[in-house]
């Protein structure tokens, strides 16, 4: 087959983008159990490519609806909302701290089954920290 032409469509719904340390021309995309080879015609052009790719792919998978005229999201972005959510974990993590101190000292039956049932809720987000972070 000749070079530049057509041989078909990619899905990007559900794709994965790879790049090769080796070649910082070629990427992939993997998507239902394929994997796609393309070359770009240098390290820039393959990261335009690249980024363009991703960009597409998370507007595509992503529920709400995307506004052009707003950069797309960054790394920085990222990172800060992960740091967000560790934020609120940790203030849940240390509110199930003092609701086990309180149902130590709750004397009403009532109320304390109300406190474990929460606790229990709560156990379960700190055990999700635990794996995220392991």
């Amino acid at each position: 087959m000749m070079r530049g032409v057509r041989r078909g469509c990619v899905r990007l719904k559900g794709a994965v983008i790879g790049i090769d340390d080796e070649d910082d021309s070629t990427f992939t995309i993997t998507v239902d159990h394929k994997t796609f080879h393309f070359q770009a015609r240098d390290a820039e052009e393959r990261e335009k490519w690249v980024r363009a790719l991703e960009e597409t792919i998370f507007r595509h998978g992503s529920k709400m609806r995307w506004d052009v005229s707003k950069p797309s999201p960054t790394m920085k972005d990222f990172d800060q909302k992960v740091s967000e959510a560790d934020a609120y974990l940790q203030l849940m993590i240390d509110q199930t701290r003092n609701l086990e101190e309180k149902i130590e000292t709750v004397v009403d039956p009532q109320e304390k089954i109300k406190c474990q049932i929460i606790l229990e809720h709560a156990n379960v987000s700190t055990s999700l920290k635990k794996t995220l972070t392991n």
